[in-house]
């Protein structure tokens, strides 16, 4: 290809077919992106580049900072979107048919929120205060909804397109999991004090009774089919899965916690999985009790 002065870091890319190459390049104080060999629009800086996951778009957020008017700007396919004061977390849904990203007019440094768009299809909806933080948190599904953690500086509430749900005390943010068809979502949700739920299309589950710090959750997981939901918790110290929101039986080990009362999120699903097979018909996951382990299934 040409010479320039420099690329940047982390790229070439290959889209996932294999069939699209994209890099960002550096000249003198602009940057830009050149897909499929042609170079798209110059900025001060570019970030959040990716390819869908079909293969068939490619997009990023361009920023102009050091203007009188800073602005931010969605490029999708080498098209720039609207400009604004802030974009955030552009993504593509799963089949690749949908983007969407956070934008914003004004950003208040301190303290450092804002009330932003979310974008959908080039779409605004409705404003919505929330956290910088929560960003990274934005959930879509194959068919386009969208989900994220929003607050009015009291309580947290889940953002579904363009409906809130109820207000809680803490949502754990990388909680927020739509089932594989789109058609179901579930969060963890802290209600008040020491009690938390998973919420399931807006229906709670069983109370969890968070009497230690080391009573916790894991990230709800769907079968492949959207039909069950599973988590495992650590209830008063008797560690339990439970699945369609009915407590399995107490072990003295299951699969290990990732969201705690507070949100930190502890370890990689990966690690310690609990697995449905292909046809959704059962569940197997690691357990223990005193020095052994062993796999339990259904």
């Amino acid at each position: 290809g040409p010479a320039y002065e420099s690329i940047k870091m982390q790229t070439p890319v290959f889209s996932p077919d294999g069939r699209r190459i994209a890099y960002g390049v550096k000249d003198g104080a602009k940057e830009f992106v050149v897909l499929d060999g042609v170079a798209d629009p110059e900025f001060e800086t570019i970030m959040n580049e990716s390819f869908s996951a079909d293969s068939q778009h490619y997009g990023y957020i361009g920023e102009n900072n050091q203007r009188t008017t800073p602005t931010d700007t969605a490029v999708i396919d080498g098209k720039p979107q609207k400009s604004y004061a802030g974009v955030r977390n552009l993504m593509f849904s799963p089949d690749g048919k949908h983007y969407v990203y956070f934008a914003t007019d004004l950003i208040n440094l301190v303290p450092h929120t804002a009330d932003y768009y979310l974008v959908v299809d080039g779409v605004e909806g409705p404003k919505t205060a929330n956290p910088l933080m929560e960003f990274l948190y934005l959930t879509i599904s194959t068919n386009g909804k969208t989900a994220y953690v929003a607050s009015n500086g009291t309580d947290d509430y889940i953002q579904v397109g363009n409906t809130s749900g109820p207000k809680f005390k803490y949502i754990a943010p990388d909680s927020v999991v739509f089932s594989h068809d789109g058609q179901h979502l579930a969060y963890y949700a802290q209600t008040s004090g020491n009690t938390a739920q998973v919420m399931l299309d807006g229906k709670p589950g069983p109370v969890l009774d968070l009497k230690t710090d080391h009573d916790e959750v894991t990230i709800p997981v769907f079968s492949p089919d959207g039909n069950h939901l599973a988590y495992s918790a650590t209830i008063a110290g008797k560690n339990v899965v439970v699945l369609d929101g009915k407590p399995g039986p107490p072990l003295d080990f299951v699969p290990k916690p990732l969201i705690e009362p507070t949100g930190g999120r502890m370890l990689s699903i990966q690690d310690w999985p609990l697995v449905f097979s292909k046809d959704s018909a059962h569940l197997a996951y690691q357990a223990g009790k005193g020095s052994k382990s062993f796999v339990m299934i259904d």
